[in-house]
């Protein structure tokens, strides 16, 4: 009986963490944020870029395909999928709301893979909003260029998930990095900072590429990392189980740290 109940209560705990993540302002106002600006930003920029391509202009960006206009803004998203990775984990040790959810639910195990389902859920399904529409748009934008020619293409999908996974894992790093340092501010500007300026620490080595912020590039638009490093190469399974690691590892060593220390110190 007992055991039955325990089962009934996992889809409700999912639910409280989902609906208690959409409660938190700055999540869902950065979720809105990071779509509105990804798609209106990268549906305006795909026309000239098209141009661009036409002409073959030497200011074009290495690398740049009609296939993967528009995917160069999924990394301008990543600042946001950060936002809320972070603070999904880093608000309750603010505001203290941390020991009120394990009293109410004092298994802390189950409560920390529920709250890091909730998140993955919302970041799928922003990334499922988002990414293909991005992609769309800008598609439509090329005209005779667009790789779309009456279906899309199967290598298109594909790079929509690894997209959508690559916002995945970094929303989840953020959630792990919160966890282990119970607070915002240090994840929030060292995850910023890592991704914004990834490509470029691959001036120094080649071995940056290892780095999960330029893995997850490799998963939808390799070009945008070998055209200028071409040392900097992985092939896809390599990159995803990169990718996939740092993200588990992280997840696992931080979910330790919640189930084993007090929630006081």
């Amino acid at each position: 009986m007992s055991g039955a109940v325990d089962a009934g209560m996992r889809p409700r705990l999912l639910l409280s963490e989902f609906t208690k993540l959409l409660t938190l302002r700055p999540v869902w106002i950065t979720a809105v944020a990071t779509f509105a600006v990804v798609v209106l930003i990268g549906w305006s920029q795909a026309g000239p870029v098209g141009d661009a391509i036409r002409s073959n202009d030497p200011e074009l960006a290495p690398g740049a395909a009609p296939a993967t206009v528009g995917f160069d803004w999924v990394a301008l998203g990543l600042v946001g999928v950060i936002v809320i990775g972070v603070v999904s984990a880093g608000s309750e040790y603010v505001t203290g709301q941390l020991r009120t959810a394990l009293l109410v639910v004092p298994n802390r195990a189950r409560l920390y893979l529920a709250k890091c389902a909730a998140l993955l859920v919302f970041v799928t399904v922003l990334g499922v909003v988002t990414i293909p529409l991005l992609s769309l748009l800008s598609q439509s934008s090329l005209k005779e260029l667009s790789v779309i020619q009456g279906a899309v293409p199967a290598d298109l999908v594909f790079r929509w998930i690894g997209a959508i996974g690559f916002w995945d894992a970094v929303a989840l790093i953020g959630f792990a990095l919160a966890v282990l340092l119970r607070q915002s501010l240090i994840p929030l500007f060292l995850l910023i900072v890592v991704s914004q300026l990834s490509l470029m620490l691959l001036l120094l080595s080649p071995a940056f590429v290892y780095l999960p912020t330029i893995a997850g590039i490799l998963l939808f638009d390799p070009g945008l990392v070998t055209a200028s490093y071409p040392q900097a190469t992985l092939i896809l399974p390599v990159a995803a189980s990169l990718t996939a690691a740092w993200t588990l590892v992280l997840l696992g060593f931080a979910g330790w740290r919640f189930i084993s220390r007090d929630v006081r110190n």
